[in-house]
């Protein structure tokens, strides 16, 4: 900063005691001093100051009185504007300020500091400073006028900022089929303003899917906005939803992270009936049985087949039937979510009785299975009819062949009355009234009961109900047969009033025979005490006898009330 002596270029709105009693320039307090009556004399401009101020001897001694002014001039640099100039002057002792121009920003004792503000290189900034000494002071002996200059100057300097930034990003299809694979596509973009260097994505999975790729992806660089790319590959395990998630870090230190959701879908098939409520007998009855797929995913190669009961005939069946197998069968290549395959088919019950329809649907991933109950009852408007063709059947001598023409004279001979139903136990025949038989069956699955008598086989689920199933043989004290056979049947027989029911185990049954009372006779022969207690008489002439039975004799007998009755 240079700072040289007031010259006369003095600024436009000088103040009035500046002008005519401008000093001569320089630094010199003797120099600038004004005798009271001799107006001073001009004085040409001095050269050029060097870099530090000239130091000039003072003047003879003015008058102390006379106020007198001094200054210097203040040039803000030459090539580089400053930010701030502040000039600070150190009024010498014995000397007594009365103004200065410009007007001091502050005073510190004795010092002036003047602040200026920044401005353009090389302007010239005046500053004056009217003083008067005091009495017995000598401004010429007091030396030339210090000034000090400092200033501050701002300098910018740019400087980049690294910002690291990345985008990760996982695409594809949103979900994959159970035991299936799926490509993903993880995409890394560089958003920041810098290059990532030794970028390394780590790749997880839900437990219901499987990575078949890499779990760490590396990338050894990624510019500046470029991007790179990796594929990313799953399998499905485990239906359901799911996810896929991936984690970047990079140099300069940086991390990001994305995700999507992948669910696994998986076929499902469902097999339902439709049936009637009510089977009967020699009556066309329509079944329908239907696949479903109910799950996420397509069921591929779908094979739908029915199995029908024995005494069950199909009367109308799709293309698929095998008559000797008694099934059915249907195929879709492809079942889509919520299609359905079906099966109809027209079965038409030949004889009483229960039965079940199966069927099984499968895919290429598994099969289920279904299972329809059925129980054909005779049509009472056709249950006479039945009842006359088991009568020319079986006629009078159950044991043995009809003899020619026995059934054309039985059923002649006595009408539609007094049917029985005749079955065999051991080596003797027996006989129910028609009305007191509810069933006939092959014997179902019993539950045993602890500390039953021997001849309490169990109890079963009978049409919802629970009944107590008797080995008849057992209970006859007949000697011990085969446990189970092809032919043996169970009788489910009420009492009068259908108030007590038991099921019966026989070992075969014979048919439906008319035994009119009147050919029911005492036995010619003695019959087992414990037989003869629940029996109304035998039937059958010369033939092998048919012990007839009174149901209620039975159901109520002491020894065996505790059980027959369900």
């Amino acid at each position: 900063m240079n700072v040289s002596p007031a010259d006369d270029n003095e600024p436009a709105d000088a103040p009035d005691w500046m002008g005519a009693d401008d000093p001569a320039p320089g630094f010199d307090l003797g120099s600038l001093l004004l005798p009271p009556d001799t107006p001073p004399d001009p004085v040409p401009a001095p050269p050029p100051p060097a870099p530090a101020p000239p130091q000039r001897r003072p003047r003879p001694a003015a008058a102390p009185s006379e106020p007198f002014l001094y200054g210097a001039v203040v040039a803000l640099g030459s090539k580089v504007a400053a930010s701030e100039v502040t000039v600070e002057h150190d009024v010498p002792p014995g000397l007594r300020v009365l103004a200065t121009s410009p007007p001091v920003k502050v005073s510190r004792g004795r010092t002036l500091v003047w602040s200026f503000g920044r401005d353009a290189a090389g302007t010239k900034v005046p500053i004056r400073v009217k003083a008067v000494a005091a009495a017995g002071v000598d401004p010429a002996g007091l030396g030339p006028a210090n000034f000090r200059t400092s200033y501050t100057a701002t300098t910018t300097v740019g400087v980049p900022v690294v910002r690291p930034e990345a985008e990760v990003a996982l695409t594809g299809p949103g979900s994959v089929e159970l035991g299936a694979s799926a490509a993903l596509t993880l995409t890394v973009r560089n958003t920041g303003t810098c290059a990532l260097r030794d970028a390394a994505v780590r790749v997880a999975c839900d437990n219901g899917l499987s990575l078949l790729s890499g779990e760490t992806i590396a990338f050894a660089a990624v510019p500046v906005g470029g991007e790179v790319t990796a594929a990313v590959r799953v399998a499905g395990r485990v239906a359901g939803a799911a996810a896929v998630r991936a984690e970047l870090t990079a140099t300069p230190p940086f991390t990001a992270a994305c995700g999507t959701a992948v669910a696994v879908t998986a076929a499902k098939l469902d097999l339902s009936f439709a049936g009637p409520d009510a089977w009967r007998v020699n009556r066309d009855h329509p079944v329908r049985v239907a696949v479903r797929n109910t799950g996420t995913a397509p069921a591929r190669v779908v094979g739908l087949r029915v199995t029908v009961p024995a005494g069950w005939t199909v009367t109308a069946a799709p293309d698929g039937f095998d008559a000797a197998a008694r099934v059915a069968f249907a195929q879709a290549d492809l079942l889509s979510p919520g299609d359905a395959l079906e099966l109809a088919l027209t079965v038409r019950p030949t004889v009483p009785g229960e039965g079940a329809f199966h069927a099984a649907a499968e895919d290429s991933r598994g099969e289920c299975r279904a299972e329809l109950p059925a129980r054909a009852d005779l049509d009472p408007a056709d249950s006479q009819g039945i009842l006359e063709r088991f009568v020319e059947e079986v006629g009078f001598a159950p044991g043995g062949p009809p003899p020619e023409g026995a059934g054309a004279r039985a059923s002649a001979a006595t009408g539609r009355e007094h049917p029985h139903v005749v079955f065999a136990v051991a080596d003797t025949e027996y006989a129910f009234p028609l009305h007191a038989v509810r069933e006939i069956g092959r014997p179902p699955a019993a539950t045993p009961l602890p500390g039953a008598p021997g001849w309490l086989v169990g109890v079963a689920n009978i049409r919802g109900g629970i009944v107590s199933m008797v080995d008849l043989r057992a209970f006859l004290d007949e000697p011990p047969g085969p446990a189970a056979g092809t032919d043996r049947r169970f009788l489910v027989v009420t009492a009068p009033g259908g108030d007590l029911t038991a099921g019966l185990l026989v070992d075969r049954v014979r048919g439906i025979q008319s035994i009119p009372p009147e050919q029911v006779r005492a036995p010619a022969a003695p019959i087992a005490a414990r037989c003869a207690a629940y029996m109304t008489g035998v039937a059958g002439g010369g033939r092998r006898p048919v012990v007839v039975l009174e149901p209620d004799r039975l159901l109520l007998a002491p020894e065996f009330l505790p059980f027959g009755p369900a």
